[in-house]
């Protein structure tokens, strides 16, 4: 699992992208701070965080 602080209780909307800009998954974390990438092939991807605002924030990581 991938493991957010700060965004427990927040309405937030969460897009996993390659680095190639290909979506590959997108939810509604409603509250929650944790998101399941057991599923994904190792690489680094770049997580979308956007909240109800309109605020936008974007960080790298690497899925081993």
């Amino acid at each position: 699992c991938l493991v957010l602080d700060g965004i427990q209780g927040k309405a937030i909307h969460a897009e996993i992208l390659t680095v190639n800009g290909s979506r590959v998954k997108s939810l509604d974390l409603n509250g929650q701070n944790q998101i399941r990438v057991a599923d994904l092939p190792q690489q680094f991807y770049v997580l979308k965080l956007s909240d109800a605002q309109g605020k936008t924030q974007f960080l790298k990581f690497l899925k081993k």
